[in-house]
């Protein structure tokens, strides 16, 4: 996937317009960037995006800049405990609520925070 497609995905994710992104952009460099060089860098006209730019939008949409130019992309943790859960029937769902609620009663089961 290309930057300008990473941009949309997660401009996306996030709910944001162009004109969103741009107030947000503005908030942090106190610049209005144009919504058509944002609509630019999202179609691929505009390849050589400005490396400020790229850790903006990365920070903006909270990711690392090499997943947003595609270099990488979030490893999903394996045997994700919502994914295991909703393997589960509501019977056994209800059962699992039930011990996880056992757990986090007793302060010894707690991280320290």
């Amino acid at each position: 996937m290309e930057i300008g497609e990473n941009i949309r995905k997660y401009r996306e994710q996030h709910g944001l317009s162009l004109a969103d992104l741009a107030q947000i952009i503005k908030s942090k460099i106190g610049k209005l960037p144009n919504k058509a060089t944002l609509q630019r860098y999202e179609s691929g006209d505009i390849k050589n995006i400005p490396y400020d730019m790229v850790i903006l939008l990365a920070e903006i949409f909270n990711v690392t800049p090499a997943q947003l130019m595609g270099w990488d992309t979030p490893e999903k943790p394996k045997n994700d405990i919502q994914e295991l859960y909703n393997k589960l029937s509501p019977a056994a769902q209800q059962r699992a609520r039930e011990y996880f609620e056992d757990l986090l009663s007793n302060p010894k089961n707690l991280r320290n925070q």
